[in-house]
């Protein structure tokens, strides 16, 4: 698993081989500069000052090449800085886009059984944290190597009994970074797991705030974001408990001993003779300190390494799910549709169809009605191809469904549901989805039909009219109206319509009735429904019940039967009732 991590973070990086080479480049010189710095502060410390005859001339030379050198080290920090953080934007959106791209390939299943907040987390969070270990490890790494090599070279040249100081604290150093990284590595999974939990709670508490409220359920929300929350909070004072015990102090404590044992063996050796000056020791004691800091600097990028990890198998185990299922077989739809004894469950031994038969014929209209549950919306749900059936067979103009390829008959078809989406953006990006080649008129056209034109004269008939955040200034029906719209613009050869006119009010559902009689013509309708009045002109109507087909006809020969769909269509005629449950209870009570 770690080497898939690994491969994971190196291709993205091999896609970025120029921001890479550049800055590697400036890091070598950056490098050189930095190790040969101390040695002009070194020099000035061993001249002869006293006796100098150009003592003026000689300071400035060495305060000048001193600026210069540190000027031209920032050019160069600049340009490592600018290239790599090029680079981790570049690779972070390049993940967030592949993210973005599986996702949408998603089997529907999946939706079912995950937290929304938790693929947020991984998609913002984790995306985050392989940013930033792009950022900073590329140039500490690269940085580390060529700074520690010199250094040492230069440490060995002068004294190898004073590099053998060095050498000892290191693997010290890095057994305790070591143990540090491991509860590192724990703790940070643990908060990774909370945040993804609490973005959920966050994001259920926004979507169904109207229920909360009107239930008294705050507390209950409260209580649960709080749990989590605590949660998140105890582990990152853990996390920075475990920065402060592993990580400053114990660098001051490790710098201040190695420089006092370093004092002491270079006074040894020049009792015994050693030509040491004063500004080597300065060397040693400034390479000891930036080796020192490298060193901690490398490993706490080591450990954010490790936590990196976490976030890399988050998001392979995101590109690991499995996605929908589909084939290159285009077709060019006509519109006929058959289920010939169709099965299908959601939970293994909970079937939600049984053997469900019907036939859409090439420009008729067929509608499902029942009650909630009884598997209107999953018939839809199969024809859209988000789930595949487990039993008979879907056929589109005869054809299997699951040897056609879902883009290309999707494409051919439009459905509109009964909570309808309106995206960030104008009305018409709204209607045509920002496609192109969509044309202002046909746009127009589209509006007018369904009953719209009203919508558009309140807001000055401006198609670029910015819609507020989803929506929320329009009303019901007039999001219901853009939804409409968005199916008809592109002339479907099916039109699906889930419970499309179930949240409008009286006087826009006969405006829009009437748009759906004159869209009807010419393509298959079909038409999901509580409201009995709006599906009575439709060539069939099957009544669903229990995944079963209960009863099949049109209005009349329905009516004739005198079963259960007679008795739910007399009671919300007589009545001028919609309310589900009270029909169900007279349909009950009555058989």
């Amino acid at each position: 698993m770690k080497n898939s991590k690994l491969k994971f973070l190196t291709s993205y990086l091999l896609e970025e081989k120029f921001l890479f080479f550049t800055g590697s480049i400036c890091t070598v010189f950056r490098v050189f500069l930095d190790v040969y710095l101390p040695t002009v502060i070194s020099s000035i410390i061993d001249a002869d000052l006293v006796n100098m005859e150009n003592f003026y001339s000689f300071i400035v030379q060495k305060a000048l090449l001193y600026l210069g050198l540190n000027v031209l080290l920032l050019v160069f920090l600049f340009f490592v800085r600018i290239c790599f953080n090029k680079l981790s934007c570049n690779i972070a959106y390049k993940i967030q886009f592949s993210l973005i791209r599986h996702m949408q390939n998603f089997k529907m299943q999946y939706f079912d059984s995950s937290y929304a907040g938790d693929l947020v987390s991984r998609f913002t969070t984790d995306t985050n944290t392989i940013k930033e270990l792009y950022q900073t490890l590329l140039n500490d790494l690269l940085g580390f190597v060529l700074n520690l090599a010199m250094m040492l070279t230069v440490m060995f040249y002068i004294s190898p009994y004073l590099l053998l100081i060095v050498l000892i604290y290191l693997p010290l150093m890095y057994m305790v970074t070591k143990y540090y990284g491991e509860k590192l590595t724990a703790v940070t999974k643990t908060i990774r797991k909370h945040e993804g939990i609490t973005s959920s709670i966050y994001n259920e508490t926004i979507k169904s705030l109207p229920v909360i409220q009107v239930y008294g359920n705050e507390d209950l929300m409260i209580e649960s974001f709080e749990k989590e929350n605590k949660e998140v909070e105890k582990n990152y004072i853990k996390r920075t408990i475990l920065n402060a015990l592993f990580s400053w102090n114990l660098i001051d404590f490790t710098m201040i001993f190695t420089n006092a044992m370093i004092v002491l063996v270079f006074t040894i050796l020049k009792i015994n003779g050693l030509g040491l000056s004063v500004g080597i020791l300065y060397i040693l004691i400034e390479y000891n300190k930036r080796i020192l800091r490298l060193f901690m600097n490398f490993l706490s990028q080591i450990n954010r390494y490790k936590t990196a990890l976490v976030s890399c198998d988050r998001i392979i185990k995101i590109f690991e799910i499995e996605e929908e299922k589909t084939t290159d077989r285009e077709i060019d739809l006509e519109g006929n549709i058959e289920f010939k004894n169709v099965g299908f469950e959601y939970k293994e031994n909970v079937p939600v169809l049984k053997d469900v038969n019907f036939k859409l014929d090439k420009g008729k209209s067929i509608a499902f009605v029942g009650a909630t549950g009884s598997g209107k919306s999953t018939i839809m749900n199969l024809i859209l191809g988000f789930y595949d059936n487990q039993k008979g067979e879907i056929l589109l103009d005869g054809q299997n469904i699951k040897t056609l390829s879902k883009a290309s008959y999707r494409k051919q078809m439009a459905v509109v549901l009964q909570d309808p989406y309106i995206f960030t953006g104008s009305i018409r990006d709204n209607i045509t989805l920002k496609d192109e080649s969509i044309t202002e008129r046909e746009v127009l056209d589209a509006i007018v039909k369904v009953g719209g034109k009203n919508l558009l004269q309140k807001r000055n008939n401006n198609l670029d009219y910015e819609l507020a955040i989803s929506g929320s200034d329009l009303s019901l029906g007039e999001k219901q109206i853009i939804c409409f719209a968005r199916a008809i613009v592109r002339n479907p050869k099916v039109l699906i319509l889930d419970e499309a006119t179930a949240n409008i009010d009286t006087e826009t559902e006969k405006i829009i009735n009437y748009g759906i009689e004159v869209l009807k013509q010419g393509r298959s309708t079909m038409i999901i429904a509580h409201r009995l009045s709006t599906v009575k002109n439709c060539d069939t109507i099957v009544m669903i019940e229990n995944g079963k087909v209960l009863e099949t006809g049109t209005h009349d020969e329905l009516i004739a039967l005198n079963g259960k769909y007679k008795t739910w269509y007399e009671i919300q005629s007589a009545k001028g009732d919609n309310n589900e449950e009270r029909v169900l209870w007279f349909i009950w009570y009555s058989y």
